[in-house]
């Protein structure tokens, strides 16, 4: 038994280091070096989180596949990689800001259902390019009620 539970550890680790680095060559398309990126800001790899795993997870609910494959994570993080202010200047930081996450999120998300489309195993009826509008509609927006402070507790 434990030596089951190793191998399918060291399996998963296998994969996780993997995607990981399927994501480092999508963000190094933009054309910074790494030396750039870590001199730049020693905090964003908490940027980074922020910024792609939300959108691998809606892309892949979205598209109802049973699974996230390696394309699919690279679709994602080749969307990062387009989004990045350094593009337009490169005395600008490699990840979007981090106010735009949701916005950048979604990006994430429609390239990563539009890949699992492409491959064949979204669980889905409609076309990859309706993914965009498939997206909108799903999106949770927070809606809240009004807080009423009432001192003597009677409201």
């Amino acid at each position: 038994m434990c030596t089951w539970l190793f191998y399918f550890s060291s399996l998963t680790f296998r994969r996780v280091a993997y995607s990981t680095l399927l994501l480092c060559l999508g963000l190094l398309n933009v054309t910074v070096s790494l030396v750039f990126f870590i001199e730049k800001d020693e905090d964003t790899h908490w940027s980074l989180d922020a910024l792609i795993y939300p959108g691998l997870g809606f892309g892949t609910v979205l598209s109802e596949s049973r699974r996230m494959t390696d394309s699919m994570i690279a679709a994602g993080a080749q969307r990062l990689a387009s989004l990045s202010p350094a593009l337009k200047d490169p005395d600008l930081g490699l990840l979007p800001d981090f106010g735009d996450a949701p916005e950048v999120n979604f990006e994430v998300a429609v390239a990563v259902a539009e890949q699992a489309i492409e491959e064949g195993i979204a669980r889905v009826t409609w076309d990859k390019s309706e993914a965009r509008e498939r997206g909108r509609e799903k999106l949770w927006k927070p809606v809240y009620a009004e807080y009423v402070y009432d001192e003597d507790g009677e409201r």
